[in-house]
């Protein structure tokens, strides 16, 4: 609860509502941690709390229930006329994050992505610890962040680095280039939507579009209908927005095959829809500030 993320909206008269999606056996402790959680930031009764409950994972299909939820909250949306983000569990958002992403999203029908990092859930927290021992809770800056993230990346994104000649780019849809110390640039085919105000059109797609039931249509196939909607933006430097996502080195999903004669490609070997090729123009940047200085 970064005082510059939910704390700054909630201070600067912005409307914020949060809605935790849990199993039922959960949600009373989970309901139980974010009033906690509310009242060390000093926000008690300064936003709503809806903490809504699903079946438990174990009863349904996951990725169908994330589908179902995002549909639900896409028609609350429009019937509001608001923006709505995504606050995945697993995330750490860098102070500042929130609040740059919901000023630039001001124009109705904006939907916004930006570039992340996967790190290794382990590792990540053994650098949190470290910062926490020398900083205490002073806020963790995107720069700082994108330092820690670049530390502990997953197997994918470190194989992901077009510098050396072999490397998993082309598998990955991420090619990553060190231009500097404190700079990486970045080419990211299937950035990840962060906020967006929804439209009917939105509801259509995932409620009953040819591809909308996939989840992977999320990230991989809603973004060319957002394209040709003229409503595609990315945040494109970690400055203003980043954040890291805990993941667990043994996902499979997230291991892919090198290949030799690699170096500086930025071409991803999937890229078949319109968005995965514009993507593929545009670079992005990831700066760095040594996380303990």
């Amino acid at each position: 609860m970064q005082p510059d993320n939910l704390p700054w909206l909630v201070q600067n008269g912005i409307g914020v509502t949060l809605t935790v999606y849990t199993i039922e056996r959960d949600g009373a402790a989970v309901r139980a941690m974010l009033e906690r959680t509310l009242e060390a930031a000093g926000l008690t009764g300064m936003l709503d709390i809806d903490v809504a409950t699903a079946p438990d994972a174990a009863l349904v299909n996951s990725l169908e229930m994330k589908r179902t939820i995002l549909v639900l909250e896409f028609n609350r949306a429009v019937a509001e006329q608001a923006a709505m983000m995504l606050l995945a569990a697993d995330c750490y958002f860098g102070n500042g994050s929130i609040r740059n992403i919901a000023t630039y999203c001001r124009k109705p029908g904006v939907v916004a992505a930006a570039i992340h990092v996967r790190v290794k859930r382990a590792e990540f927290q053994s650098l949190m610890h470290q910062y926490r021992e020398k900083f205490g809770s002073s806020p963790i800056s995107n720069a700082k962040l994108v330092d820690m993230g670049l530390r502990s990346q997953i197997t994918a994104f470190s194989e992901s680095n077009v510098d050396n000649d072999r490397n998993a780019s082309a598998e990955t849809a991420i090619s990553l280039r060190e231009v500097a110390p404190d700079l990486t640039a970045v080419i990211q085919h299937m950035p990840s939507p962060f906020m967006f105000w929804p439209q009917q059109s939105d509801i259509y797609f995932f409620q009953t579009g040819a591809y909308g039931k996939n989840w992977d249509a999320f990230d991989h196939i809603w973004p060319t209908q957002l394209i040709m909607q003229r409503r595609w933006k990315i945040l494109a430097s970690s400055d203003l927005f980043f954040l890291v996502e805990l993941t667990d080195e043994a996902e499979q999903g997230h291991l892919y095959p090198t290949e030799e004669g690699m170096r500086y490609n930025e071409r991803f070997k999937h890229a078949e829809l319109p968005h995965m090729i514009l993507n593929e123009s545009i670079v992005c940047t990831l700066r760095r500030e040594p996380f303990l200085s």
